[in-house]
């Protein structure tokens, strides 16, 4: 390999080492941040509220072996039909000129 072919595969696996290496290094506090997300918003509109405590059930049953794959799925699409409490927060805004 001449050194032209060295720089290049170095540039090309250089982020993602560098992300591999500050997830390893901030794995317990990147768990934590998960822990805490109770709801995402994704384009399209799409909003997804987490219920900490039905998460939890789930866990335990699957830990006990008590939970299938077509019992999750339809407690899944049961929990979709049902229609969800609006949490309505009023965010501040700062208006910057443009």
């Amino acid at each position: 390999m001449t050194l032209h072919e060295w720089t290049a595969l170095v540039g090309a696996i250089a982020w993602p080492v560098t992300i591999l290496i500050i997830v390893v290094l901030l794995r317990r506090e990147l768990v934590r941040l998960i822990g805490r997300v109770r709801e995402l918003e994704g384009p399209g509109n799409v909003k997804l509220a987490f219920d900490s405590q039905k998460i939890e059930e789930v866990l335990e049953e699957v830990k006990r072996g008590t939970a299938t794959s077509k019992a999750l799925a339809a407690r899944l699409e049961k929990s979709l039909r049902q229609p969800h409490r609006q949490h309505h927060r009023t965010r501040k805004r700062a208006d910057f000129p443009v």
